[in-house]
């Protein structure tokens, strides 16, 4: 097994999201399979509890090419090199295709992020899709050779994919320690732009369901945002709608296995982790018509139009009175073949180590 060359960059910049889950997973599993894997990071290094984790499986921390290696996995922001094989993966074209959904703190400035990014793709020898719906949008937008481009689908925690193993007293008194009512819908990830949550909480309004339904809000947002507070206020869900801010995987799972339903209204993702992590816990999952959610799915969630929140409201009340138990353990059975192992073995092929 060879040495291989990871830009840690996405470390200095985010402590959570799905890009940083990423590499935690991937490099771990690599590790596993006998790579040796140094990590390309400036020094002093920043405090994260994920590089503490991947120091401790093994992965030494580099600020600079010191040896000779077998391949680079590189990042947007990777410095030249001639180390090759250089593969890159690319996550969404979401900056390309949405940019005026983008967080106004997460938008592009060119010098910074956009001609980065397309150095980046350029000088990739091999690229990684995390979906067919990626590959499709970076060849047509960028004009990417297809046999170039590899679709390695994400794996997800063994958390999620053990979770049922698990007697459900148990998620019921994990859940109940936060105080949540027992009849929730749930949403997990960041609320703006392109997650499309302010359509998602007006169409909760208007949703044929009892006021003892609450909607449950994961994620690293804690505050409600003006246009939130405006509708939640418009529509009467003072008490109905609740943030419960950064929860562990551990959480996670238990909330996914003690929802009545799942809901994720993005315009568009490149993957969309929490809908395979979802249907592993058993969970019912109604989402968007996004292309990658389509893709990914394997046609068990209940579909909506993402605009329009009447046909938001009408398929959360489909799903919640849909009685289907069998397509829910077809979905937990289909979603179990996503993992870390499956695609580290994937991506060791990719860079030829």
């Amino acid at each position: 097994m060879g040495r291989l060359l990871v830009d840690g960059y996405i470390y200095s910049r985010s402590r959570f999201g799905g890009v940083v889950r990423y590499y935690d997973n991937l490099v771990t599993h690599l590790v596993d399979l006998g790579a040796t894997v140094d990590l390309l990071i400036e020094k002093p290094l920043p405090d994260h509890n994920s590089l503490r984790a991947l120091h401790n499986c093994g992965v030494e921390f580099v600020s600079d090419i010191e040896h000779n290696y077998d391949a680079f996995l590189a990042s947007y922001y990777s410095v030249a090199s001639c180390i090759k094989p250089r593969v890159l993966t690319v996550h969404d074209l979401i900056d390309e295709l949405l940019p005026e959904q983008m967080p106004a703190s997460a938008r592009w400035t060119d010098w910074e992020y956009g001609l980065s990014k397309r150095t980046a793709i350029s000088a990739a020898d091999r690229i990684i899709a995390v979906s067919h719906t990626t590959k499709s949008d970076l060849v047509r937008i960028y004009g990417v050779p297809p046999p170039s481009v590899i679709t390695i689908y994400h794996g997800i925690e063994r958390t999620f994919l053990h979770a049922s193993d698990v007697d459900k007293d148990y998620h019921r008194a994990e859940v109940s320690r936060f105080g949540l009512p027992s009849l929730f819908v749930l949403y997990v990830g960041g609320r703006d732009g392109y997650k499309n949550f302010a359509k998602l909480l007006t169409a909760f309004g208007i949703a044929d369901l009892p006021r003892s339904f609450a909607l449950v809000a994961v994620g690293s947002q804690k505050e409600f945002s003006a246009e939130e507070q405006k509708i939640i206020s418009r529509d009467r869900l003072a008490g109905r709608v609740l943030l419960m801010g950064f929860v562990t995987d551990t959480v996670l799972a238990s909330l996914y296995s003690c929802t009545s339903l799942v809901v994720m209204p993005s315009l568009y993702e490149g993957f969309g982790l929490p809908l395979i992590e979802a249907l592993s816990c058993g969970a019912r999952v109604a989402c968007s018509r996004a292309p990658s959610f389509v893709e990914i799915g394997g046609g068990f969630p209940f579909l909506f139009n993402a605009d329009n929140e009447e046909a938001i409201a009408k398929v959360i009340s489909q799903a919640l009175s849909s009685n289907e138990p069998e397509r829910w353990l077809h979905a937990k059975s289909y979603a179990r073949q996503f993992t870390w192992p499956r695609a580290a073995r994937c991506v060791k092929t990719v860079l030829g180590i």
